[in-house]
């Protein structure tokens, strides 16, 4: 059995990190995506990756307390939507209200 590549690892951390937002784990989202999006420069390449990791660690950031990282990366997100459609979406019901209002602000 061979390792994985590098883009099938950061597909699986991402899935890890949506499973985790799911399940209400939002430190556990941060720990995941920091690393990877969360300075200037994304560490990965695949853009939809990218675009939906910042969508999941912004919103990881509000409901952590966050709020100056959060609007970098809802913002950051929220560009990202100029170039490419969105592909990934959270369900409307799955958004806590405090995630949306930062959203609108941005």
């Amino acid at each position: 059995m061979s390792a994985p590549t590098v883009a099938q690892a950061q597909s699986e951390r991402f899935d890890e990190a949506r499973q985790a937002f799911e399940e209400g784990e939002f430190e556990r989202v941060v720990e995941l995506l920091e690393t990877t999006v969360g300075g200037p420069v994304p560490t990965i390449r695949d853009e939809v990756i990218v675009r939906e990791s910042r969508k999941y660690l912004g919103a990881a950031y509000v409901l952590t307390g966050r709020p100056e990282l959060a609007t970098q990366q809802i913002r950051l997100y929220l560009e990202s939507l100029e170039a490419l459609p969105p592909d990934i979406e959270l369900p409307a019901a799955r958004i806590p209200t405090q995630v949306n209002v930062v959203v609108r602000r941005v």
